[in-house]
């Protein structure tokens, strides 16, 4: 007789034990199990908090990839603004060309468009709303001050939040040592008074990091309770309890100012508040050409890549005027 061929053995054992069940598989799939599980629960905290860290800072928050890391590596917040939570917002109406600060009261050191010409307001009450952000905001260690304005002027080389900026320093309106008050800064691309409060809360947020609580602005007292409060400000869905507005005026001028911004009907295209009032965003016929008008050098914001929470709110444009429905980063 042959023997058995010991290739048959190793087929047979082989084939034998393939089918026995092996008593580790149970033990192995709940393991796995366990083990898929608390990957989930760690990747859940973590995107939580990267999610609540990317509220505080724009640069990691959703969009951010709008921020190139060439541009980001330069940003370093400074420790005098990394608590700033109060904004106050200095519009500007002009730009001082001047040298000497002692003359910041001549007409001929500024250079004006068409409707602070038309008002006749005299330039001595821009000097006046410098002085008060620069009081509120030496007064204030938590607060930032922002002088507002964009390059509107074809006759001017700088914008009109430069201009402002330079005279405080040249008029030491900051009473300090330093040749800088360091929480004082410009917001260069707003063409209108809604654009000042908008795109200062857009600048705010670039140099805080996140956006303020409250918010103080200061102009004409024509606008209090009227454009910037009643139009503005609830265009914004800003909470009112959360904004004040300084007006300050002439003697004398202030209540006829106010009366004639809401009254007056013989020519609105000079007149601030019924435009607004029909078109609260700005973005139709009249107060888009005015935006166009006074863009003479064609610049353009920065905010969509720097706030890009307010990317929906930049764009909206309804036709009959409705409030911007969705969600705003002080909404909550």
């Amino acid at each position: 007789m042959l023997p058995v061929p010991v290739s048959w053995s190793k087929r047979t054992t082989q084939s034998t034990f393939a089918f026995i069940p092996n008593r580790r598989d149970p033990i192995r799939r709940n393991n796995a199990t366990i083990s898929l599980a608390i990957v989930a629960v760690l990747s859940l905290v973590l995107n939580v908090r990267h999610w609540l860290d990317a509220r505080h800072n724009p640069l990691e928050a959703p969009g951010s990839e709008l921020v190139p890391e060439s541009i980001s590596n330069t940003l370093i917040r400074d420790s005098h603004v990394s608590h700033a939570s109060h904004l106050i917002i200095v519009a500007g109406h002009g730009v001082w060309k001047g040298c000497d600060p002692q003359w910041r009261g001549d007409h001929e050191q500024w250079s004006l468009g068409p409707e602070a010409k038309d008002r006749g307001a005299s330039v001595r009450l821009y000097f006046s709303h410098i002085v008060r952000g620069a009081e509120l905001a030496v007064n204030d260690p938590h607060a930032i001050l922002i002088f507002s304005g964009g390059q509107t002027l074809p006759d001017s080389s700088i914008t009109e939040a430069q201009s402002y900026h330079r005279l405080a320093h040249e008029s030491n309106v900051f009473q300090t040592s330093h040749s800088y008050f360091e929480r004082a800064h410009t917001e260069d691309y707003a063409l209108d008074s809604f654009q000042n409060l908008l795109f200062s809360i857009a600048r705010f947020h670039e140099i805080v990091g996140a956006y303020p609580d409250r918010v103080t602005v200061i102009g004409f007292a024509m606008k209090e309770e009227r454009r910037f409060r009643r139009l503005h400000r609830a265009a914004l869905r800003w909470p009112e309890n959360k904004f004040d507005y300084i007006g300050l005026d002439l003697p004398g001028d202030s209540s006829n100012a106010q009366d004639g911004e809401v009254l007056c009907p013989k020519d609105t295209r000079k007149n601030g508040y019924l435009p607004f009032a029909q078109d609260p965003y700005g973005c139709h016929s009249q107060l888009a050409e005015k935006r166009r008008r006074r863009n003479p050098f064609l610049r353009h914001h920065p905010y969509f890549s720097s706030s890009p929470q307010l990317v929906a709110l930049f764009e909206w444009c309804p036709e009959r005027g409705e409030i911007f429905p969705g969600p705003l980063p002080w909404s909550h």
